[in-house]
């Protein structure tokens, strides 16, 4: 999937860069946008299921680090577009590159072996593991794959029982999450600290506009926002989910999260200003300042701690209890 993503993520970026009108810029923008919905998704689950427990949180921020450095170099890269003609043609040719170099390399990366399981590819999959974990971790991992996941309903699931189902714990769970140290931990740090930059920002709002103060508020809320999203609000999703998702309906689940996750993204860019019109600074980020302490009172009482526990364990732990 994932290589099929780069290649068609390079393809649009060449349409993009040799459009002759807008309606060709619009159609390679729309495919550049579909790939970037389907490419972190697919690369945190991909993640997700070949890395070992203990070093998963590092793998996945790999991820959001790399996110970072793509939007910089982006900017960078886009510095020249005022001043030179046709420039942001030069941009679209150069994003085919490390496009390109995505769909290459990955043919040399390891299938799933969760995915080979569910697909009945058992001696392939424990193949794989074997390579990844070694002899001992692949056969104990085979042996709880073949505990936890029913490899004949791999394909029975429905998306309506990811919201109203025994898994609908899991699915409102993964909408705001993943890791590096401690998931749960990084996620209470990130909304509380989001939650008291909104609080700056309400402070600066009652200053004078005038007043040096109010905008060493303002600026350094903002900042310090960006910075406590970046710890865990931004990146704790992309592993989080994959992790707490049990193996018959991980995709199907991802899929629904993170296209919950930027039609919300969508609206909260689409609304703003508007919003800022009508409410005010100061009520507007005092409602912000609300959803991330309400959120920080859902992660304390719904989020289970996944660090350093293999996604066998993690399914197990979220089962339904019985109540017998």
């Amino acid at each position: 999937m994932l290589i099929v993503d780069s290649e068609s993520g390079s393809t649009t970026c060449i349409s993009s860069a040799t459009a002759k009108n807008l309606t060709g810029m619009l159609l390679g923008r729309f495919l550049v946008g579909t790939g970037l919905g389907v490419g972190p998704p697919v690369a945190s689950l991909y993640v997700t299921e070949i890395s070992p427990a203990h070093v998963r949180g590092t793998y996945g921020s790999f991820i959001q680090i790399a996110s970072c450095f793509g939007l910089m170099g982006a900017l960078l890269i886009g510095i020249p577009v005022r001043s030179i003609f046709g420039w942001w043609r030069i941009c679209f040719w150069i994003s085919t590159i490390p496009a390109s170099m995505l769909a290459l390399l990955m043919m040399f990366c390891a299938e799933s072996p969760h995915w080979l399981y569910k697909q009945g590819r058992n001696v392939e999959a424990e193949a794989v593991l074997e390579k990844l974990l070694g002899g001992s971790e692949a056969k104990a991992t085979i042996l709880e794959l073949s505990n936890t996941d029913r490899g004949g309903e791999a394909n029975t699931i429905k998306l309506i029982e990811l919201l109203c189902g025994r898994h609908s714990r899991g699915s409102t769970i993964a909408l705001a999450l993943m890791d590096k140290l401690g998931r749960k931990a990084l996620l209470l740090c990130s909304f509380f600290g989001m939650a008291v930059c909104t609080v700056l920002q309400v402070l600066a709002t009652a200053l004078s506009a005038s007043n040096p103060t109010a905008f060493y508020l303002s600026v350094g809320g903002m900042l310090l926002f960006v910075l406590m999203y970046a710890v865990g609000a931004g990146p704790v999703p992309g592993l989080l989910l994959p992790e707490i998702f049990p193996s018959r309906i991980r995709a199907k689940a991802m899929a629904v999260s993170m296209a919950v996750h930027w039609v919300l993204n969508f609206f909260v860019g689409l609304l703003f200003l508007r919003l800022l019109d009508v409410m005010g600074p100061g009520p507007l980020y005092s409602t912000f300042g609300a959803f991330c302490l309400l959120a920080v009172v859902f992660v304390k009482r719904n989020v289970l701690e996944t660090k350093g526990k293999s996604l066998q364990e993690i399914e197990i732990a979220l089962l339904p209890q019985s109540p017998f």
